[in-house]
């Protein structure tokens, strides 16, 4: 019996041994977890700010294994905030969301979403993933790195443009009295960025096109340089625009652009540019001064003394024509170089109009008296009678002697004996030709002695008055010559033209070339003939204020 139970009680162990064999190597049901990509285990985000707070989401693929054939479950989230631990800046963890449900065994993707950026920077953080129903021990970590870049703020002007001289024929190191803006061949622009951070420039271009002669202008012929070639965080960069070779351009206005290629900005910037070449100052200020010396000239010829002169000039040749009627050559030499004398007064111009007149009036007697004397003498010689002739003859040469010799009252009396002879000689009693011949001598006679009569009055006028000191001041102040000393014509008068001329010069250049001249030389000799019809008319002020009638200037001149 004690056997038996023993024997009972050895199979029972043995049943026993067997059942917990039998369920020792039965396998255990897997539990449910995450997989995530090994690409997906450091999750980096890059991206640009906007104009406020912003969002960014980066797309992980998640898959949910070891459940049950189309079983689904939640996924269970932790997170910790991100840090940037170089500017000390914290974006709070509730902003980071990822929402999903897994179905067993088939991936899906599923975003991870930041909110509420509002300030750029390189932030980390770690996020844990786990399904609902297991323990958080089997969560899967995911480290999460976010790059911020600021929104890039470039504020450019709405249009930028510059001026320039070309240097040719002279060096450009003679320009230095131009303005600076217009000298220096590098003209700039200003750019402002508000963005916090630097912005290295790439690529800058610039292209430009003539308006009149259709020439484009690219990096061959401008640079475009940015200083340090990156614009500075908060701040204006200075942008260059330098001229490679400024003989080369043609003077023209070019418009276009310059377009500057910004790190993390898809788009370029572009600033709209406008270039205007003109050309050297040197032709221009020599047709200008050329203009204005042409204006003196021609205002020069309707000047009053001018004028003066042209109206005795008229006198003049008539007066010399009769001088050379003349049948004496001694008598025409005398006269001839009395009148020569008489045009170089005439000329100087240092005299008023009415010393001149005066003067051109006692050589027309002289000459009128020498033409009557010689008729009269032609006509004597035509008497019969030959004594009566010879003193006839003597006498009219003694008085054209004493004409030239300025001996008026002489030569009335050696008329006035003539006349005496033929009394004397009984010339009533003459009949024929001879009688005839007698009544034209003494009709020539009585013509002479009226002509001599005339002159010794003109000689004996009073001479012309100079004008009084209150008129001389106000032709000065008015620029008209009245009477002109030495003094002035060879100082003051030359001084005062060669002021003029440098100062109408310099402010024709400034109106016409410099300030209105921004692409001087592109309508070729049309931009030349302004300046140089600026320059003629420069004097219409000073022509006006000399054609003024003057106090005592009518009464001088008469």
């Amino acid at each position: 019996m004690r056997k038996l139970i023993l024997w009972c009680a050895t199979l029972s162990l043995l049943a026993s041994a067997l059942a917990w064999h039998a369920s020792a190597e039965e396998p255990k049901p897997e539990q449910p977890k995450i997989n995530i990509s090994d690409a997906d285990m450091n999750v980096v985000i890059e991206a640009t700010l906007g104009g406020g707070a912003t969002s960014f989401s980066r797309t992980v693929t998640l898959t949910m294994t070891g459940g049950k054939d189309d079983e689904t479950k939640q996924v269970q989230v932790r997170r910790t905030d991100l840090v940037d631990t170089s500017r000390h800046l914290v974006i709070d963890r509730g902003n980071v969301s990822v929402t999903a449900t897994l179905t067993n065994g088939k991936p899906q993707d599923v975003p991870i979403t930041i909110n509420n950026v509002t300030r750029y920077g390189t932030y980390e953080g770690e996020i844990k993933l786990w399904l609902a129903g297991a323990s958080e021990d089997s969560a899967q970590k995911i480290k999460l790195t976010i790059k911020v870049a600021p929104k890039i703020d470039v504020k450019t002007p709405n249009a930028f443009g510059a001026q320039v001289a070309r240097c040719t024929p002279l060096p450009c190191s003679l320009q230095a009295w131009l303005p600076s803006w217009l000298k220096d061949p590098r003209p700039g622009m200003l750019i402002d960025s508000q963005t916090p951070v630097e912005l290295p420039v790439s690529s800058p271009e610039i292209t430009l096109r003539g308006n009149k002669t259709g020439r484009v202008l690219t990096t061959k012929d401008l640079d475009l340089i940015v200083e340090d070639g990156k614009l500075t965080p908060n701040g204006s960069a200075p942008v260059e625009v330098r001229v490679k070779n400024l003989d080369d351009l043609q003077p023209d206005r070019y418009v276009g652009a310059a377009h500057f290629v910004l790190k993390d900005s898809e788009a370029a910037t572009v600033v709209p540019f406008t270039l205007d070449v003109r050309d050297a100052p040197w032709w221009p200020l020599v047709v200008l001064v050329f203009g204005v010396v042409v204006g003196r000239l021609v205002k020069n010829m309707s000047s009053p003394e001018a004028v003066l002169q042209l109206k005795l000039m008229r006198r003049v040749f008539r007066l010399q024509g009769d001088i050379l009627s003349l049948g004496s050559a001694a008598d025409r030499g005398v006269l001839l170089r009395q009148l020569n004398d008489l045009k170089r007064r005439i000329n100087d111009a240092t005299e008023t109009e009415q010393a001149l007149t005066q003067e051109l009036e006692k050589q027309e007697a002289r000459a009128r008296l020498l033409l009557r004397l010689e008729a009269l003498e032609r006509d004597a010689a035509n008497v019969t009678a030959e004594p009566l002739k010879q003193q006839l003859v003597a006498k009219i040469s003694e008085a054209r002697g004493a004409v030239l010799a300025g001996r008026f009252e002489d030569c009335g009396r050696n008329i006035a004996e003539a006349d005496t002879l033929l009394q004397q000689a009984g010339v009533a009693d003459i009949e024929g030709e001879d009688a005839q011949q007698i009544r034209l001598v003494r009709s020539a006679i009585g013509d002479a002695a009226e002509e001599a009569a005339r002159v010794r009055e003109v000689h004996e006028a009073p001479p012309a008055t100079p004008p009084g000191r209150p008129a001389r001041l106000l032709a000065a102040i008015a620029g008209t010559d009245l009477m002109s000393a030495e003094a002035r014509f060879l100082f003051w008068r030359p001084l005062f033209f060669l002021l003029l001329l440098v100062l109408l010069g310099l402010l024709g250049l400034k109106t016409l070339y410099i300030d209105a001249g921004a692409n001087f030389g592109v309508e070729g000799i049309y931009d030349y003939l302004g300046l140089f019809l600026w320059g003629l008319s420069a004097d219409v002020v000073q022509r006006t204020l000399q054609n003024l009638p003057l106090p005592g200037a009518a009464t001088a001149g008469r």
